[in-house]
């Protein structure tokens, strides 16, 4: 197989999903005691309904998909995605993709479960699954790449550590909503760059050295987003390594703290993520 298709699934995975394809955690690590300048409201997005999203890529729509917050057993919450995108180049020419993920966490945002499926039907039928729970504080993660109805897998991913009391959750991955955002505020946010991720033995296919986990500032500003067609004021959430260009950026609808777009930018592919104006 391709060891192209491969990357570009892998990009696929962390671009439409925006972190649901996790290999470690990534959370704001806030110094003790500190809360963070945010605040994602799980409880409050329950009632069972949908968010609709159109993926655009340099302002024309290659496909959609749908997010859903849902509560699960013992207070715990499941944040689904799932996108189906008709063609897109990232590396290689793709069509018919179909990506599904979801994760687990508790009412503080501590990751559980992580999962993410990449589904290709052109150039070549393959599936990369990517699947994981923690166990006493490590992540244990299983990675299945399947092509020809065989699993092409060429290693194991060894388990890492996870934070006990760090939240997953931050303004990057497909929440609903945003609370607690005002002018000015900035903060840290650790990265993680999913094809540095991968163990030595798949170092081939991945172009150049970088560390894994990088380090980007949050910074929010305001902007007046054109939205289906109407100006609407919002917090505007810029992540950028120090004097940098951005690579990429949340809006959030100053009224109600409603996430309107995601835009992000990896390896030169931009994708844009825009909610869908709910009838």
């Amino acid at each position: 197989m391709p060891p192209r298709l491969i990357t570009a699934a892998i990009i696929l995975g962390w671009l439409t999903t925006t972190g649901l394809l996790v290999y470690r955690e990534v959370a704001p690590r806030f110094q003790a005691g500190e809360p963070p300048p945010f605040t994602i409201p799980l409880t409050a997005e329950v009632s069972g309904e949908s968010v609709d999203w159109h993926v655009l890529q340099k302002g024309e729509r290659i496909g959609e998909g749908t997010t859903k917050i849902s509560l699960k057993e013992g207070r715990t919450f499941e944040l689904a995605a799932r996108f189906n995108i008709k063609k897109l180049k990232i590396l290689v020419n793709l069509g018919g993709v179909h990506v599904t993920g979801a994760y687990r966490v508790t009412e503080e945002g501590r990751l559980l479960h992580g999962f993410a499926k990449v589904k290709l039907e052109e150039p070549l039928p393959i599936e990369i699954i990517f699947d994981g729970e923690v166990r006493d504080s490590m992540f244990h993660p299983k990675l299945a790449v399947m092509y020809g109805g065989r699993d092409m897998n060429p290693y194991s991913p060894k388990p890492v550590p996870v934070s006990e009391s760090g939240s997953v959750l931050n303004p990057m991955h497909l929440v609903h909503r945003i609370s607690g955002l005002r002018t000015g505020q900035t903060w840290v946010l650790p990265l993680m760059d999913p094809l540095r991720a991968l163990p030595s033995e798949l170092e081939d296919i991945v172009p150049g050295k970088t560390p894994i986990l990088n380090q980007v500032i949050a910074t929010v500003t305001t902007d007046d987003l054109d939205w289906n067609g109407d100006i609407v004021p919002c917090f505007k959430i810029e992540y950028a390594k120090p004097n940098e260009r951005p690579l990429a950026a949340t809006w959030v609808r100053r009224r109600d703290d409603a996430v309107l777009q995601q835009w992000a930018s990896y390896e030169g592919i931009e994708y844009t993520l825009q909610r869908v104006r709910q009838r």
